[in-house]
């Protein structure tokens, strides 16, 4: 019938993406002398095309309960962060959120670690309480019962 129509500019406002990205798998916790090692499996891009990247956050005592719960140590796109900002015989709580393009956060992963102090061990024949035990060399039950000490 070559009816035709016409209006003014008009224009439309969508919703927010309301749905966050899956939680990081994998999480592992290793440990150095002086760091732990934190390393993760990031969402599949392919499955979550939204996905941007991880907030690893540190905090004693408990895992954080959200964003803003604890000391943001790393933000990134990385499947690894190295956290040497540690002291020993602290447990240390990690949670790994996922975020996404509109700013949605997973409800997060998490994994304790803690650095710890070795125990001394006497060195027999050196002269020094090595142990801290206040038993020197043969004085000590680990060296006792040596050649040397006979």
């Amino acid at each position: 019938a070559a009816n035709s129509a016409a209006s003014g500019d008009q224009t439309f406002k969508t919703l927010k993406d309301a749905v966050p990205p899956p939680d990081v798998s994998s999480l592992a916790v290793a440990t150095t002398s002086n760091d732990i090692i934190l390393s993760w499996t990031n969402p599949s891009t392919a499955v979550t095309p939204d996905f941007v990247g991880v907030k690893v956050l540190r905090k004693v005592g408990s895992r954080s309960d959200n964003i803003a719960d604890g000391t943001a140590v790393y933000t990134g796109g990385a499947e690894t962060f190295t956290d040497g900002n540690v002291l020993k015989n602290i447990d240390y709580f990690y949670t790994v959120f996922s975020y996404d393009t509109s700013g949605n956060y997973s409800a997060g992963a998490f994994k304790s670690g803690k650095l710890t102090t070795p125990t001394p061990v006497e060195v027999c024949g050196n002269g020094l309480d090595d142990d801290g035990n206040g038993k020197i060399d043969c004085a000590d039950d680990v060296c006792k019962n040596l050649p040397a000490c006979g």
